[in-house]
């Protein structure tokens, strides 16, 4: 008789199992964060008023996060390989963005509806709160796009190159929300705030960057480490000018209203 091993294939079973409900998990988990969250909130702070600014804050804080793990899976698969846990993370990415979009969602609707009190508040905000907050939506916007082709049917209809066409919004998303919250959040007036922000999308960029290197080696059809160490310092350089010159180039809210600016 041939032997069994039964530890091999509980082992292979409950990974099998882990890949199929990974990412109702995560979502379990955004929902249950969430609800920690306010009622952590709504218990510590007595101020309404500071209860809601608190509250949204530590919810973009949250859906940025989730963006960033789910930003971050491609090229930590590229750089680390094909391997269990590298597999399990990608096929988690849609549920971390779709979490992220719902943080998103839950910053908005405590911006808007209780910090704000409702949508005629926005129309009395100053110049400079407001395109923040116009960047802000117009980012939700493309993210609540996404969020809703993160179905299978879904992404059957549209076929997998359209639907993969359609989640590079998520750039242009994260880049308009990084802006919103560069322009009005409170935190980022200090250095380390900025310092960690910068850190944290600079080793996003040195990962994308190598991974984007060799894309485009294998497109030329050269293979040439010089060609590829070339393109990946160029654009690393190119992201620290930016990471400088841009914020100086767009004045924050708060600055102004320190310095007198919207008095």
């Amino acid at each position: 008789m041939k032997s069994v091993n039964t530890n091999a294939k509980t082992s292979d079973s409950r990974e099998e199992w882990l890949f199929d409900n990974i990412r109702f998990y995560i979502l379990l988990l955004a929902l249950v964060l969430s609800m920690l969250i306010v009622s952590y909130t709504r218990t510590s702070i007595v101020s309404d008023g500071l209860f809601m600014i608190r509250t949204q804050q530590i919810y973009a804080f949250v859906a940025m996060g989730f963006w960033y793990l789910a930003l971050l899976a491609t090229p930590l698969v590229f750089v680390f390989g094909d391997t269990k846990l590298m597999n399990l993370y990608l096929f988690a990415r849609l549920a971390l963005g779709v979490s992220g979009t719902y943080f998103a969602g839950l910053h908005m609707l405590f911006g808007v509806f209780g910090q704000l009190g409702g949508w005629s508040g926005i129309m009395s905000l100053p110049d400079k709160f407001l395109q923040a907050v116009v960047l802000g939506v117009v980012a939700m916007t493309m993210l609540v796009v996404m969020a809703m082709t993160a179905f299978d049917r879904v992404i059957q209809k549209l076929t997998f190159r359209r639907w993969q066409w359609l989640q590079r919004l998520v750039y242009p998303a994260v880049v308009l929300a990084l802006f919103h919250a560069w322009i009005i959040g409170t935190h980022l007036q200090y250095i380390w705030p900025r310092i960690i922000m910068l850190t944290l999308i600079g080793l996003l960029v040195v990962l994308e960057t190598w991974r984007l290197s060799f894309g485009i080696e294998r497109l030329s059809g050269v293979t040439d480490k010089g060609l590829r160490w070339t393109i990946f310092i160029a654009i690393s350089l190119l992201f620290v000018g930016a990471s400088v010159y841009v914020p100086m180039q767009i004045p924050r809210y708060h600055d102004e209203v320190h310095s007198g600016v919207h008095e």
